[in-house]
């Protein structure tokens, strides 16, 4: 299946159980995976940075994404698909190579 072919739910699925990400595994509830990045941070639109837990809830039998927070804010799943990809790379990518180091 190629890219263009997916919805925006099982691309952002992939992304977590494909990377890094998936080693933020909270618990899950049957086919309710649910997952918390903690200290994620994020730059506003006011140049401050803001530290809150990253969560979002995948239902993995039907491929949709139930829920995504940072902090208390919902997001859409196209809003947590551009974080979830910046917490690779500003978050869980240079914790790995400190761990390896």
């Amino acid at each position: 299946m190629y890219l263009e072919d997916k919805s925006v739910d099982q691309v952002f699925i992939d992304l977590v159980l494909n990377t890094s990400l998936a080693t933020y595994f909270k618990y899950c509830e049957g086919i309710i995976f649910h997952f918390e990045i903690p200290y994620s941070t994020h730059i506003n639109l006011y140049g401050d940075v803001e530290a809150h837990t990253f969560k979002f809830d995948l239902n993995i039998h039907t491929s949709k994404v139930l829920n995504i927070y940072f902090g208390e804010m919902q997001l859409s799943v196209d809003d947590g698909m551009v974080f979830a990809f910046s917490q690779i790379s500003f978050n869980t990518h240079p914790l790995i190579h400190s761990y390896s180091n």
